[in-house]
Parts: C-alpha cells; sequence; structure tokens
C-alpha cells in the first residue's frame, strides 16, 4: 500500500511539473515557473477521499484549497505585504474554527482565543516555510524531513499515509529542481504546507497528543535561523520586507559547492530524532525536557556553523 502511494505520487507529480513549466511558457511568463507546491493540496484531498478520512479533514482540506488557490496569485502577480497576512490569519482561523465545531467546543470559554492564536499560527509558519524557499533543493529537505515525521514517528488519523504522499509529491518536484532555477515550490507552496502543518498542531495539540512535539524535527533550525536574521537585520537597519541573503543556507550556498548548505537541516534532524529516542515525548515533563534539549542542541549546531564554518573559513 505504502509502495503504490509513493510510486503513485512520485509519477504523477513528475508529469503535473512538466506540464506546469509548459504551461507556465504557453502564457508567455518570463520569470522562472514558480507556485508548483500549491498542487500539492489537490494530491492531499484525493488521497483524503481514497483513505476514507473523517469529513472534517476533507472540508478543512478543501479551506486550505480555497485559500492557497488565492495566495497562488501571489506567484504570478505579487500580493500585498498586508494582503497576505490576511490570508494566513484568516485561513488559520478557519481552520481552527471547523475543528473545534466538529469537537463540540464552539461554547468552550477559551473559544475565541483557540481562533486568535490559530490565526496567528498559521502567520507564523507561513513565514517562516517562505524564508526556506531560497536555493533549489532547500524547501525539498524540509519537506521530506516533515514527511519523514509524519511516515515513522506519529499515528494521528493516517498521518502516515498522508506523510506518504507528501514524498512522492516532493521527490516528483526534486526531479525538476535538482537543476537551479528550473521551477520554483513558490509562495503558494509553502503556505500549503504550513497550513497542513496548523491543521495538525491545531487538532492534536488542543487533544494533549504529545506527539506533535516531534513537529520540532523539520521546524527547529528555521525557527531559530530566521529569528537570527531579524534579529541581524534590525541590527543592521535594514528593511524586513526586502529580500535578504542572510540565512545559514545563503551563507553555506556562497562558501561550498555540491549543496552543502543542505547540510545543517539534515543534521540538525538527525540530532533531533536521536534525542527523541532517549527522551520520548509522552507525558508533561518528558516534553520540557525533549524541547529543551531540542532547542539547545540546535542553537550549538546553528552558531557553531556560524562563527566556526562560515565566518572562518
Amino acid at each position: 500500500m505504502y509502495f503504490t502511494i509513493l510510486l503513485s505520487t512520485l509519477i504523477v507529480s513528475i508529469i503535473s511539473c512538466f506540464f506546469y513549466k509548459k504551461i507556465w511558457s504557453m502564457i508567455n511568463l518570463k520569470k522562472v515557473p514558480t507556485g508548483y507546491g500549491y498542487i500539492l493540496i489537490f494530491f492531499i484531498l484525493i488521497y483524503s477521499f481514497l483513505l476514507k478520512l473523517p469529513l472534517v479533514n476533507i472540508k478543512v482540506f478543501g479551506v486550505i484549497l480555497l485559500f492557497s488557490s488565492i495566495y497562488w496569485i501571489d506567484d504570478i502577480k505579487s500580493l500585498s505585504f498586508i494582503f497576505r497576512l490576511l490570508i494566513q490569519f484568516f485561513c488559520g482561523l478557519t481552520l481552527a474554527f471547523l475543528i473545534l465545531k466538529e469537537n463540540n467546543f464552539l461554547y468552550s470559554q477559551s473559544f475565541l482565543i483557540i481562533l486568535i492564536l490559530s490565526g496567528f499560527l498559521n502567520i507564523f509558519l507561513t513565514n517562516i516555510i517562505n524564508f526556506y524557499d531560497g536555493l533549489d533543493l532547500n524547501i525539498s529537505i524540509f519537506t521530506i524531513i516533515l514527511s519523514f515525521v509524519l511516515i515513522f514517528l506519529t499515528s494521528f488519523e493516517k498521518s502516515n499515509y498522508l506523510g506518504i504522499v507528501i514524498l512522492g509529491f516532493i521527490l516528483g518536484f526534486m526531479f525538476f529542481n535538482f537543476k537551479p532555477n528550473n521551477i520554483f515550490f513558490g509562495d503558494s507552496g509553502c503556505f500549503v504546507i504550513s497550513s497542513f502543518v496548523s491543521f495538525l498542531i491545531i487538532k492534536n495539540i488542543y487533544f494533549f497528543n504529545f506527539e506533535i512535539i516531534y513537529l520540532l524535527i523539520p521546524f527547529l533550525l528555521p525557527i531559530v535561523d530566521v529569528c537570527y536574521v531579524v534579529l541581524l537585520r534590525i541590527y543592521l537597519k535594514e528593511s524586513l520586507l526586502t529580500r535578504n541573503y542572510h540565512h545559514i543556507y545563503h551563507k553555506m550556498g556562497e562558501k561550498f559547492k555540491n549543496k552543502i548548505y543542505l547540510l545543517p537541516q539534515i543534521i540538525n534532524a538527525l540530532v533531533i530524532f536521536i534525542i527523541g529516542i532517549f527522551i520520548v515525548p509522552n507525558n508533561h515533563i518528558a516534553n520540557v525536557r525533549f524541547i529543551l534539549i531540542s532547542i539547545l542542541s540546535t542553537l550549538i549546531l546553528y552558531f557553531f556553523i556560524q562563527f566556526f564554518i562560515i565566518r572562518r573559513r
């Protein structure tokens, strides 16, 4: 079953990449084709029907499709910063509303707080992932790590199958994206992933599913990197709304060849995975310990690379 889903999504992803690039060139857009990651939500929706996931999941993925269809316009003609934030916020809010409604929590005291926090969560995740859609294969490695977490470390409602779908999709994208400037995942693709992860977090954290902690594995290094770069840009008095090349993968890309800039993500994921073997997050104390040690190890790795590898070569 796993192999069938992986192979089918891989083949269809390669084919859809080919036609996406072909259609892009037919409408005479001069820039490199971008926004391909938006198609991922179609894969997730189709397999949700085939795997007979709960109706609320299908509704949620339908909402993500709706909002990401609007967001896809940003990959063709840039949307304003405020409009993008509003899409991110209201998508997260709507996902939380559907989940709470399904579980009869609409009249709980924390209802409005959860809705607002869910909106800001989606803003946060979208922009974290967006920063990692920089060099070729960078977002691909991030997504592969995410898919491995879903396949091997979580047991949400058939999350392992959805992880296989995401893995097959991203491998097909990598086939075209291995060559630089061939086809881009795009802002809308990052939005799809962030909204999907927001759904997982909102649904599982509210019901105290400890496995959600494993999402630190793909996200922790990007979070540390983005926080460092934001503080650095404030110190340098640069506008936070302009493009920059301060991220760790940019610096690694400048210093090394042969895609060495992908290694920090891979190494950090392996380290946190090993931490998870020794500290299984199955209660509140273990959760806190896992989070603190994972953050500490990520900070050590990040600043070691920044100050002893990048700056001293």
